[in-house]
């Protein structure tokens, strides 16, 4: 659901060439702390970057919301309805190291606190680390001081005679110091409360539930940034 509905924000974009909104500080090339400018003008662009920017077709990203999405965990298939979240704009860009040259990016951040709700949630398929269970009922997951390292290959590519940037080859990986999870009326064939044994082997689910988490932030963090990136070429991306 979030890929379609930011593909087709990306779609409504002029492909006419821009330059970077006022919001986003440029950063000279030149400059030895490169990276740390990078990273400070992220830090300083993210809230205004959550509010959505119609010119470069991006959607508010705070709140994220969806009517139904499907929560896809290893081994278990979970739908959520009327999700919520409202984290993205607490993002803090902790390390930038862009490498044009040798066509690397990498980022580093973290969020103190990332909460998902959803007004309802239903068990399609699959078990709670190895135990089968069933409900639906309101959804909460909390996730607290999560890490996350981002790395892109960058591509060069040339669009009505001008060069622009590409990410390419997305990876992320996440990391966290706790997590709390609330299913309500989720419970097991012997009908005991789920959520007691989640929060007791709360390391196993997150085991379970991270490749959720990875998509989501991967999917996050690259799509403001590759709408820009698509229409800002690169020699308006950054001072002489």
């Amino acid at each position: 659901m979030l890929v379609f509905i930011l593909a087709f924000c990306s779609c409504l974009v002029s492909s006419q060439a821009a330059d970077l909104p006022s919001y986003i500080p440029k950063c000279s090339l030149t400059d030895p702390k490169l990276n740390d400018c990078i990273r400070d003008n992220a830090n300083k662009a993210i809230p205004m970057i959550a509010k959505g920017d119609i010119f470069f077709g991006l959607p508010n990203l705070s709140p994220v919301s969806f009517r139904e999405a499907p929560l896809k965990a290893t081994n278990l298939l979970i739908i959520l309805t009327d999700t919520y979240s409202d984290a993205f704009k607490d993002l803090k860009i902790t390390r930038i190291l862009f490498d044009l040259p040798k066509r690397k990016l990498e980022m580093s951040g973290s969020f103190d606190r990332v909460e998902v709700t959803a007004k309802n949630y239903r068990v399609e398929s699959g078990e709670f680390i190895g135990v089968k269970a069933q409900g639906q009922g309101k959804f909460n997951m909390t996730l607290l001081k999560a890490t996350i390292d981002f790395k892109a290959d960058l591509r060069i590519y040339e669009k009505e005679g001008e060069n622009y940037i590409d990410m390419v080859n997305r990876v992320v990986t996440t990391d966290l110091e706790h997590a709390y999870y609330d299913f309500e009326n989720l419970k097991s064939a012997d009908n005991d409360d789920m959520n007691a044994y989640i929060a007791k082997h709360w390391k196993e689910f997150r085991i379970q539930m991270k490749p959720v988490f990875d998509v989501y932030i991967r999917q996050l963090l690259s799509y403001p940034t590759g709408v820009i990136l698509t229409k800002v070429p690169l020699n308006k991306l950054f001072l002489p």
